[in-house]
């Protein structure tokens, strides 16, 4: 894991954290409790998709460079 992507991870579990706890006192109804905390989850969300997305793309990267290397020593040389 890349230190980007553990800080992403890291960021978005805490702002996870944080609008679980503005739901369960940040108001008198869980309803206005998600309401305020709205914002915080939504950021962990798109933290999150954002870290999947690199980890997607970087082992996506390793397949095709090794799919390349296992062609090229398929070819003979001439």
């Amino acid at each position: 894991m890349r230190l980007l992507d553990a800080i992403l991870l890291s960021l978005s579990v805490a702002f996870f954290i944080i609008g679980v706890h503005q739901t369960m006192v940040g108001s008198q109804s869980v309803s206005e409790g998600v309401a305020n905390a709205y914002v915080f989850f939504m950021v962990s969300l798109i933290l999150l998709f954002w870290h999947r997305v690199r980890r997607k793309s970087r082992t996506q990267d390793q397949v095709d460079k090794k799919n390349k290397d296992k062609n090229q020593k398929k070819r003979k040389p001439k």
